[in-house]
Parts: structure tokens; C-alpha cells; sequence
């Protein structure tokens, strides 16, 4: 697995480090992978089999409704973002 480096505002750290149960690799994994799929840019069935968390969770339901709720996921994603472009 790559690994990359990342710069936040300090605030932004200092807030991270108040919640040490949040797993943040996995956050910032996530966010770059549902900005991909907005993207268009790379499968989605690829990026679902990529991530452990999502596949650990799919593993428990369905695999059509899994692909089904990723996609609904991905759709609210792209409201948010739009709606964060228009604010």
C-alpha cells in the first residue's frame, strides 16, 4: 500500500487528536476514494473490494444491496459537494 503526507490546519489537527477512536487514515482513505468515483475515474465495484472497512460491512449484507447503497452514498456526496460549491 502507498502511503501519502498531508498538511491540515493546526485547529483541524488539535480537533482530530480530541478523538483518538476515530481511525483518520481510514477517514481521509475513504474521502479520496468517494472523490474518485465522482470523478468518474475508476471503477466503483474496484473501489468497493479496496477499502476494508467497506468490505468488511458488505460482507455482512447483500452484495447487490451493497453496490446499491454505495452508489446511493456516492449521489448524496456529489449533493453535498455541489451544495458546498453554491455556499
Amino acid at each position: 500500500m502507498a502511503h501519502i503526507t498531508l498538511s491540515l490546519p493546526e485547529f483541524v489537527y488539535r480537533e482530530m487528536k480530541r478523538h483518538p477512536e476515530v481511525k483518520w487514515s481510514e477517514v481521509a482513505r475513504q474521502s479520496i476514494v468517494l472523490k474518485l468515483v465522482t470523478l468518474d475515474e475508476i471503477n466503483a465495484d474496484d473501489l468497493l473490494n479496496s477499502l476494508p472497512l467497506v468490505r468488511e460491512s458488505i460482507s455482512r449484507i447483500d452484495e447487490n444491496e451493497a453496490k446499491k447503497l454505495f452508489k446511493k452514498m456516492v449521489k448524496e456526496e456529489r449533493k453535498h459537494r455541489k451544495f458546498l460549491t453554491l455556499a
